[in-house]
C-alpha cells in the first residue's frame, strides 16, 4: 500500500513546525497539531524553554553581565580613587607635621648644646639690689631659702614635650586619617550589583526560523522591516539600516542581520575577554595598594605608640638627687634626722652652694639632650619610610 504523504503544517500560534497530534477527541481541531512551543507549554512553562530561547536567554546574560561589571567597575573605581586622594593628602599632612615637629625638637637640641658647651648654666645677677630681690624671692625663713630655679627653660622644655605628645595623639584623630578610613570601610561593605533580567517580552521573529531576520524597528523612508546593515564606511550617504525595498534600490554591499549577529557576538566576546583582564589586573594593584597602606598605618601606629610611650616616661622622670633637696626644703633643720643632717652640713660647706644643684641639673640636661636625640631619629625613620611609601605608591 503505498503510504499518504504528510502535509506539511505551521503551528497557527508559534509560526513553528508541527512536530505532534493530540489524539484527545475533546481537542478542537485547530488546537490538535501542536509545535516544539506548544509541547513545552503543556509540559513546564516556567522551566522549559526551546533550544534557540534558550540561546536568546544566554546572548541577553552576556550583555546584562556586561553592563552589570561595567557599573560595579565604575563605582569601584570611584571609591579607589576617593581612597588613593585620602592617601596623597594624608601622607602630605603628617610630612609637613612630622617637619615641623623635627624643626623644632632641632631648635631645642641646639640650644641645649650650645649651653652645655658653653657652661652657662649659672644664674646671672647684675648688682646687689638684684641679689636680694632674688634671695628676698626664695627666703624662706629661719635663714632658710630655697634655690633659685632656671624655670624658664625648663617650661620650655615641658611645652615642648607637650606640644609633640598632642600632636602626634592628633594625627589619628586628623580629618585625612578618617577620610583614609572611611573609604577603606565603603569598599569592604560595598556589595555586587545583582540583577534579573526577563526576555520573555522580547520579539522572537528575530530567530523565527520561518522568516526572514528582522528587527522590531522599521524603515524610515519605506516603513518595512530591517533586514540587512549596512556597514561600509566609504558609503556614508546610505542609511546603516536597509529594508528590502532599500536593497533593490542600492544595490550595495549589505550583510544580514544573522551575518550581523554573529559579528557582534564575536566581537562581545573579545570585549568581555578585554575586561576580565583589565579587571584582574586593576585587582591586583589595588590590593597591593591596600597592603602598602595597611602596613603604612600599623607603622605608623606602632611608632608614634612607642613614641608617646618615651615622651612620657622622660616628662615623668625625675633626678632622685634632686628630688631629695626638694625634700629637705619642705622641713625644718631640727626635724630631720642626723643622716639628712649630715647631708646639709656638706651643702653648707661648699663653698659654692648652688654647684652640686647645677651639676645635676647639667647631667639631667645631658640625658634629655640624648632623649631628644632619640626623637629625632624616629622622626626622621618616619619621613624616611614616608618617602620610601610614596615613591612605592607612585609606581602603580
Amino acid at each position: 500500500m503505498q503510504t499518504q504523504e504528510t502535509e506539511k503544517k505551521i503551528c497557527q500560534i508559534h509560526r513553528l513546525d508541527v512536530v505532534a497530534v493530540d489524539l484527545k477527541s475533546e481537542t478542537r481541531l485547530e488546537d490538535k497539531y501542536l509545535c516544539t512551543r506548544c509541547l513545552t507549554d503543556k509540559i513546564d512553562k516556567e522551566n522549559m524553554a526551546l533550544l534557540f530561547e534558550a540561546n536568546q536567554m544566554i546572548q541577553s546574560m552576556k550583555t546584562q553581565s556586561l553592563k552589570q561589571s561595567k557599573e560595579e567597575n565604575t563605582l569601584r573605581l570611584t571609591n579607589l580613587k576617593q581612597l588613593s586622594s585620602s592617601i596623597k593628602s594624608f601622607i602630605n599632612y603628617i610630612k609637613t607635621e612630622l617637619g615641623k615637629l623635627l624643626h623644632l625638637v632641632d631648635q631645642q637640641i641646639e640650644q641645649i648644646q650650645n649651653e652645655i658647651e658653653s657652661k652657662e648654666t649659672k644664674i646671672e645677677i647684675k648688682n646687689f639690689d638684684d641679689e636680694i630681690q632674688i634671695l628676698s624671692e626664695n627666703y624662706i625663713g629661719n635663714f632658710n631659702y630655697n634655690i633659685p630655679q632656671e624655670k624658664t627653660q625648663k617650661q620650655k622644655d615641658i611645652e615642648l614635650i607637650q606640644l609633640i605628645q598632642e600632636s602626634l595623639q592628633s594625627q589619628s584623630k586628623s580629618q585625612y586619617f578618617s577620610q583614609i578610613m572611611e573609604s577603606i570601610d565603603q569598599i569592604r561593605q560595598s556589595t555586587p550589583i545583582i540583577q534579573q533580567a526577563n526576555i520573555n517580552k522580547m520579539s522572537v521573529k528575530e530567530f523565527d526560523q520561518h522568516k526572514t531576520p528582522c528587527l522590531k524597528q522599521t524603515c524610515n523612508k519605506h516603513s518595512k522591516e530591517i533586514i540587512m546593515f549596512n556597514l561600509n564606511l566609504n558609503q556614508p550617504n546610505f542609511s546603516r539600516l536597509a529594508c528590502v525595498e532599500c536593497i533593490e534600490e542600492v544595490p550595495i554591499q549589505y550583510i544580514s542581520l544573522k551575518e550581523a549577529n554573529k559579528r557582534w557576538k564575536l566581537f562581545v566576546g573579545q570585549q568581555e575577554d578585554l575586561i576580565v583582564k583589565n579587571n584582574f589586573r586593576r585587582e591586583n594593584t589595588f590590593n597591593t595598594v591596600i597592603k602598602e597602606v595597611k602596613q603604612l598605618k600599623d607603622y605608623y601606629n606602632d611608632s608614634l605608640s612607642e613614641m608617646l610611650i618615651s615622651i612620657d616616661q622622660q616628662l615623668q622622670k625625675n633626678n632622685t638627687d634632686i628630688q631629695d633637696i626638694i625634700n629637705l626644703q619642705e622641713k625644718q633643720l631640727f626635724e630631720l634626722d642626723e643622716q639628712l643632717i649630715q647631708k646639709i652640713i656638706d651643702f653648707l660647706s661648699f663653698e659654692d652652694k648652688n654647684k652640686h644643684l647645677i651639676e645635676l641639673q647639667e647631667k639631667q640636661d645631658r640625658l634629655d639632650y640624648l632623649f631628644y636625640q632619640n626623637i629625632k631619629c624616629k622622626l626622621d625613620s618616619l619621613i624616611k619610610h614616608d618617602l620610601l611609601c610614596k615613591q612605592q605608591l607612585n609606581k602603580f
